[in-house]
């Protein structure tokens, strides 16, 4: 058998392992099995689909003040979000004359769910540019956008930050390994699987099928 398609066996039967190992750990790291269910994905698309904390929940952070400017945009923006309305989310955006997370954070993260990735990453820029201190809502949707560009240097500079500003709880990890499983990269979501067991932060279904994505993509 020629060398590269031994290896190509090899990394298959490799890959195969992971994603056994992944099962067992649900039942090892003890993820409610509720969750699993295939008619209860609420939870499972929640998680996956917000790498923060969820927008109208926010808003009432009693750790964040608002403006009244932003406590009228931010629902807005939330609306147009739900029903895809990205050109109405821009006209909320070009209408905003302070420079609040919060805000800032609410469009990002409309430009991740209507698929406009590239505008998305513009928005982050403004947001580092204008040094605005950020939280783990706004450094996990920007991990996932810039995933979405395949920008993996990128990823894990935001990464890097997030960690040196933010203790790492459910939401955050699962941004990160979402975006490790955007680009195959086992190691990483291994890595955060393993730290989240160790810190006690408590392990969700989606946690671990997106690390099995990982390991498909690679």
């Amino acid at each position: 058998m020629p060398a590269r398609s031994h290896s190509a066996v090899l990394w298959r039967g490799l890959r195969y392992l992971w994603f056994h190992f992944l099962f067992l750990a649900l039942i090892y790291l003890r993820v409610p099995p509720e969750t699993c269910g295939l008619g209860k994905q609420g939870p499972l698309r929640l998680l996956r689909q917000q790498a923060g904390l969820e927008l109208r929940t926010k808003i009432n952070n009693p750790n964040m003040s608002f403006s009244p400017e932003a406590r009228r945009l931010i629902p807005q923006i939330a609306n147009a979000r739900e029903r895809g309305d990205w050109r109405k989310v821009g006209n909320l955006f070009e209408s905003y004359t302070g420079n609040e997370l919060p805000v800032l954070h609410a469009v990002l993260h409309a430009a991740y769910s209507c698929g406009q990735y590239r505008a998305g990453a513009k928005i982050y820029d403004k947001i580092c540019d204008l040094n605005i201190t950020q939280d783990a809502a706004s450094f996990g949707t920007a991990m996932k956008v810039f995933a979405k560009l395949s920008e993996p240097e990128r990823v894990g500079e935001i990464w890097a930050q997030a960690r040196r500003s933010c203790d790492l709880d459910e939401l955050l990890a699962a941004a990160r390994i979402d975006a490790a499983a955007a680009f195959g990269d086992i190691e990483t979501a291994a890595g955060i699987l393993d730290e989240m067991n160790r810190s006690g932060v408590s392990i969700n279904i989606a946690h671990v099928t997106s690390a099995i994505r990982a390991c498909w993509e690679s």
